[in-house]
């Protein structure tokens, strides 16, 4: 019991920092979101399974379909609760704490497996992406089994000689599954897993046998197999993706959008991933040191491995991983300045944050093992790190700020009080939400899911404006069935701040109507405009 303490107490902190936000509702949710709980619901409810994912920011191409059928499971189990949503990514990450954990240990590095399962438990990207739902957020864990299956090939290939051993399907398999859940992150692993299988065959000057080429067939194999639900799409519906793609890099598909001069990528790419690797390690007060911290990262590996070098017997599992680390950052940073023209999404790079925790942990058991001043001064530091992280004192003493817009307990404080109000008056009423986003979709998902599980009353129609359904798919079928939008007595006006009152002026053409409204403020400064028509 005694080898699992610091593992149990990162994963009692890691559920401290989550659980309570996730079950007061204090969690994002927004056009993502609701769109997905949307897609959820109607693959569940209406029993028709779906061969794509969300649509991409690529007009015409779709993401894998996997990320709905995992919100499927909680969907079911918890009955549509949307929060039950955000336990996919937490025990995502839980997972990959773990994983790491036992591999470190395996490796004979016990203490950086308890400094590994320390830092990942208060990491503020982690416990940031452990907070809400969302498909890019499940990253990290596929992230590091694709690194853990390289390390795998290449033990059984060069040090072990057991040719059968199949992390590089687990390789093939993570960068296949990352399309599902990031398409750009996909694609890069992909080139990645290619030029490292290549390098690797070269510098050590594998022998092409009978026995490899298989293990290439049956990886190629199972890098396909979670591209099979869009193979069938595209056959029905003539190679949509397929085109849009082409289109995109023949430059008549300008969708992505935010393209930047090379000028430009140059320094953006380098600002991302520093800002990646703080975030993952530190909390934000140190964010502003983030380009000494991204360079006292790579001073470390490199003067780990010089240091590693001069050793009789090398650690390999530290070398390995420490390199491999390098030429992540290094591929990535190529790939994303020279081949990625559009702007960087902080999401396409959730992946690295396990990767450069597991770095760290070794660098940091690696400097402990120097001396005893050094073994204080890491664990000094990791108290600190530790502390600021949690930040117990504003946690348990700050006062409580209200609830932005954005979030799911706003909104349905905003819903549950429209649902009440329109019971006690015993009339036919419709509800229309205004958000920045246009498309309702979190409102949308709500004032279904809580008229149907909670109030079992639905509006005679609820969208972003009257008579309009083209936007959400099969939204007729969730539409009530006791009343017709003519037959409505009462409105409600769901309206979301927004900076641009021009759009909003426009927006309320749509009620003319509408008689004198009375309003309803809530402490998120969204809005209810009520009354009849």
């Amino acid at each position: 019991m005694r080898r699992y303490f610091f593992l149990l107490i990162s994963i009692a902190v890691l559920l401290s920092l989550t659980l309570p936000s996730i079950i007061s509702g204090n969690i994002a949710f927004v056009f993502d979101m609701g769109r997905d709980q949307l897609w959820t619901r109607n693959m569940v409810e209406l029993k028709r399974p779906t061969l794509i994912g969300p649509w991409g920011s690529i007009a015409g191409v779709f993401f894998g379909p996997l990320w709905f059928y995992l919100l499927s499971i909680p969907y079911l189990i918890f009955n549509g609760d949307p929060r039950a949503a955000v336990l996919l990514p937490l025990a995502s990450n839980l997972a990959a704490m773990i994983i790491g954990w036992k591999v470190l240990r395996k490796y004979n590095h016990p203490q950086a497996a308890d400094l590994y399962a320390v830092l990942f438990g208060v990491s503020p990207v982690i416990v940031g992406l452990s907070s809400f739902a969302f498909h890019a957020n499940l990253l990290p864990l596929t992230t590091l089994l694709f690194f853990l299956g390289f390390y795998g090939f290449h033990k059984s290939l060069f040090i072990n000689h057991k040719s059968s051993f199949n992390g590089l399907y687990l390789s093939a398999l993570m960068a296949s599954l990352s399309f599902h859940l990031e398409p750009v992150a996909g694609v890069m692993l992909t080139i990645f897993l290619g030029l490292w299988l290549i390098g690797t065959i070269i510098i050590n000057k594998a022998r092409i046998n009978n026995s490899l080429i298989r293990l290439f067939i049956y990886s190629l194999i199972v890098f396909t197999a979670p591209f099979l639900p869009q193979f069938v799409f595209e056959l029905r519906h003539d190679f949509i993706q397929t085109k849009s793609l082409m289109s995109y890099f023949q430059g008549e598909n300008h969708s992505l959008g935010g393209e930047l001069a090379l000028g430009q990528r140059i320094t953006e790419r380098i600002t991302k991933l520093a800002g990646t690797l703080t975030h993952s390690l530190f909390p934000t007060e140190f964010t502003s040191g983030k380009w000494i911290i991204f360079v006292a990262f790579i001073l470390l590996i490199v003067l780990s491995l010089i240091k590693q070098k001069k050793k009789p017997e090398k650690d390999r599992f530290f070398v390995y991983c420490l390199l491999f680390s390098v030429y992540f950052i290094l591929f990535h940073y190529l790939a994303y300045t020279f081949l990625f023209p559009a702007e960087l999404k902080g999401w396409y790079l959730y992946g690295f944050s396990s990767l450069f925790i597991l770095s760290m942990s070794l660098i940091l058991e690696n400097i402990k093992s120097q001396s005893r001043l050094f073994s204080v001064l890491v664990t000094v530091f990791t108290v600190v790190i530790v502390f600021l992280s949690i930040n117990p004192i504003q946690r348990f003493f700050g006062a409580k700020k209200p609830m932005p817009p954005e979030n799911l307990g706003t909104q349905m404080e905003v819903v549950d009080w429209i649902y009440k109000d329109a019971i006690t008056k015993s009339q036919p009423f419709v509800v229309y939400t205004y958000t920045p986003p246009v498309y309702d979709y979190h409102y949308e998902y709500l004032l279904w899911w809580r008229g149907t599980r909670k109030f079992h009353l639905l509006p005679a129609e609820f969208s972003y404006r009257p008579g309009e359904t083209s936007y959400s798919q099969y939204k007729t079928e969730f539409m009530s069935k006791q009343w017709k939008p003519e037959d409505a007595k009462l409105i409600y006006l769901i309206i979301e701040p927004d900076s641009l009152a021009k759009r909003l002026t426009g927006w309320m053409g749509n009620f003319p109507k509408a008689k004198q409204l009375e309003t309803k403020e809530f402490p998120s400064k969204v809005k209810v405009l009520f009354g009849t028509i």
